[in-house]
């Protein structure tokens, strides 16, 4: 026998392990009723928490004819795996306008064109940056894509994020996207709306992100362009108060059952 747990209950409350021995009174309607509050907020615990509104980061229309975005945003050509022609705009990368971008713009697109040939396979990435993401750990991404030409433009597309120019192609630094391909080779505009969502670092001030495209068969001809508008990328972080309040149900309902659940700990110690 425990001494030490047998000074802690009190003689008129030892029981022997037989339930009908211990003293359970039916429950008085303040305890019910806290008994229900309390599976109920401890169901919310294991619920999905809730989260505060998405909170704009940075926003690219096109319509100003730069390279700016929302917040300071700017996109530049990638140091390492870059478009031919140098600083942005090149003969690769230009805005251009009346491209049957979606309803609502005025047609003004990001348009990666096919006036030189670029290698089968091969990477070109442009970066966006920097982005300030005050203190939003969920990060969520979203653009409008169309890849239309004679079948040489790009048709594959990688996004990644890093918290410098420097980028990592690994599976932790990629932005899943969908849909996942940039669409139909063909010579009618079709705008698709691409999503994907990621998770940074807690605490972390900024991020990029990396655009690479890469053509299967060889960029070949003027026909050939890859139009991107309204890109935007907005944050989020989860809301505690869920958790919290759950928690403090929980505290509350064994305060409440302290003496009950006093009186049975010590029968099974008896």
């Amino acid at each position: 026998m425990n001494t030490n747990n047998a000074a802690t209950c009190d003689s008129t409350v030892r029981r022997n392990l037989h339930r009908e021995s211990i003293d359970l009174v039916p429950l008085r309607l303040p305890s019910f009723l806290g008994l229900i509050m309390g599976v109920l907020m401890l169901m919310a615990v294991g619920a999905p928490s809730a989260h505060a509104l998405p909170q704009p980061l940075t926003y690219f229309d096109f319509e100003n004819g730069d390279f700016t975005g929302t917040n300071g945003a700017t996109i530049f050509n990638d140091a390492v795996t870059s478009f031919p022609g140098g600083a942005f705009p090149s003969g690769q990368v230009v805005i251009t306008d009346g491209v049957g971008a979606p309803t609502g713009t005025s047609g003004h697109a990001l348009d990666l064109r096919g006036n030189a040939n670029l290698n089968a396979g091969s990477e070109y990435c442009f970066d966006l940056g920097a982005i300030t993401t005050n203190g939003q750990f969920i990060i969520a991404l979203s653009f409008d894509i169309a890849s239309v030409g004679n079948g040489g433009q790009f048709d594959q597309l990688m996004v990644y994020w890093s918290t410098s120019t420097t980028f990592v192609h690994d599976t932790a630094h990629t932005v899943a996207l969908s849909p996942f391909t940039i669409g139909t080779k063909t010579m009618t505009i079709a705008y698709q709306t691409v999503t994907g969502t990621f998770t940074i670092p807690s605490g972390t001030t900024s991020i990029y992100l990396q655009f690479c495209f890469v053509t299967t068969s060889g960029n070949n001809g003027n026909p050939n362009h890859t139009y991107l508008d309204n890109i935007g990328v907005t944050g989020d972080v989860p809301e505690p108060t869920t958790a919290i309040s759950g928690a403090l149900a929980a505290v509350g309902l064994f305060w409440r059952q302290r003496k009950r659940l006093s009186a049975i700990f010590c029968a099974l110690l008896a």
